[in-house]
């Protein structure tokens, strides 16, 4: 026999759910990302993630994989809406299937509940749902996971070099030379790292350089929500490497877009390393932007890199092996 809740007896039981979630949260701590008490989370876990978070998850719950370029910017598009909260009727049947052990409800009902969108704001409730969603290896969930226990008083970090302000712009080389002791591998990866702990009120643009610039195909800087950083993890894993080393394209591009901070990462000298400072002083002349710099496992551009570092409030970094 299949039950059918009304809308007033789904806000009752929503109600009580909501009172039980409070009750059932592993602790009574209060978010990180929102409060700056300096208390992470991470003691209260008790789920063991899988490496690979694609596995055990049934097909209809994967994620499609990487969207083909030609439909990226279409998809990014949709992606930067976020999703309008849900009447009564539609909240109690999503917090039902989440009841019923849908993975992909229990993540959508968190998200409601850490965002007050049709619900109360729960955010221990919401932590919960993440929790349970991430026993069976649903990559969003753990997303989720990872970035409420992001430290927002340590700001974002990229191979260890901090920001400031909340419009990020990343400018990843992907010269030849990239593909070399898996180098762009290891870019990309701490990129991804960095882009799941992005907290949601910041923006951020992708560019790849070589001679020329490949940026995310969107045409502002994308909100920092879990579905959009979802997407630029898809972007990010379809592009590929070739030829010379010339970040000044993407460079013009980004500060475009008016960024408080800029990470400028290549494992090269660049073709014309006086045009680059001349462009970045010529965008950034009272270094409002903070711009720093990473050499990764290559020390052969280091020294202008130290100079763009140290003329924009930023930090250079070598990355080794």
């Amino acid at each position: 026999m299949r039950c059918f809740v009304s809308p007033a007896l789904g806000v009752l039981a929503l109600s009580l759910f909501l009172l039980g979630c409070t009750q059932e949260a592993v602790e009574k701590s209060v978010n990180p990302r929102l409060v700056k008490s300096g208390k992470q989370l991470t003691k209260e876990a008790e789920i063991e993630l899988a490496p690979d978070s694609s596995e055990a998850i049934p097909e209809e719950h994967k994620p499609s994989g990487i969207t083909p370029i030609g439909d990226a910017k279409k998809v990014a598009q949709a992606a930067v809406l976020e999703t309008p909260a849900l009447n009564k009727a539609q909240m109690a049947q999503l917090m039902q299937q989440a009841r019923n052990g849908n993975a992909n409800a229990q993540v959508d009902f968190g998200n409601a509940l850490f965002e007050g969108k049709g619900v109360p704001v729960n955010k221990q409730a919401a932590e919960y749902w993440w929790r349970v969603a991430a026993i069976q290896r649903h990559p969003s969930a753990i997303q989720n996971l990872q970035m409420l226990y992001t430290k927002p008083e340590e700001g974002v970090s990229f191979f260890g070099t901090k920001s400031k302000g909340s419009r990020f712009v990343f400018v990843i080389d992907k010269s030849g030379s990239m593909g070399n002791n898996k180098k762009f591998f290891r870019a990309k990866r701490e990129l991804i790292k960095t882009l799941r702990a992005l907290p949601k009120n910041s923006r951020f643009m992708i560019y790849f350089f070589d001679e020329g610039s490949e940026q995310m195909p969107v045409n502002n800087m994308m909100a920092a929500v879990p579905r959009n950083i979802s997407w630029a993890e898809d972007w990010v894993n379809s592009v590929g490497m070739g030829g010379g080393t010339d970040p000044r394209k993407a460079l013009k591009s980004g500060f475009i877009l008016k960024p408080d901070t800029v990470w400028l990462l290549t494992d090269g000298v660049f073709n014309n390393e006086s045009g680059v400072l001349a462009q970045i002083r010529s965008a950034n002349p009272k270094g409002i932007a903070r711009i720093n710099t990473l050499a990764i496992m290559d020390r052969g551009g280091e020294k202008v890199l130290k100079q763009i570092a140290k003329e924009n409030d930023g930090k250079y970094r070598f990355v080794q092996n």
